[in-house]
């Protein structure tokens, strides 16, 4: 075999590996993302008791709300119910990758009181036309 095809076959191998490296890593070199696609406002109300957060993770290995550690689904895609309490919370979402790497980030969420029912007027109102 030729000495310089020889070298060019090599040299393309380690370039092909290297690559892969670069493909394999990463994982390591992003880290974990978190995308919360609902609700779209960092701060958000609702009269509700609850809300349904839609959330977008990837490379997350575990998924912790508020510090309870929650099932990741394979493809990203998640929603999670939200139980409220009245006033305002901190929902924080952390997670890790299998390298160890965190991230975080916090939704503020507010429970708002309904407004009470405005009385019903009672005064009974009659029209004085008469039909032709």
């Amino acid at each position: 075999m030729n000495p310089r095809l020889t070298k060019i076959l090599l040299g393309m191998g380690f370039v092909l590996i290297g690559v892969y490296g670069l493909f394999a890593a990463r994982s390591l070199i992003s880290g974990p993302q978190i995308d919360i696609t609902f609700p779209l406002d960092n701060v958000y109300s609702t009269p509700l008791g609850y809300v349904d957060v839609e959330i977008q993770t990837k490379l997350v290995e575990q998924l912790y709300i508020n510090d309870t550690l929650t099932l990741v689904s394979s493809e990203g895609n998640q929603t999670e119910r939200i139980y409220l309490a009245s006033g305002l919370q901190v929902v924080t979402f952390k997670g890790v990758d299998i390298h160890g790497k965190e991230t975080q980030t916090n939704l503020y969420l507010t429970r708002t009181e309904l407004p009470a029912e405005l009385p019903q007027n009672t005064a009974s109102t009659t029209s004085s036309t008469a039909p032709i």
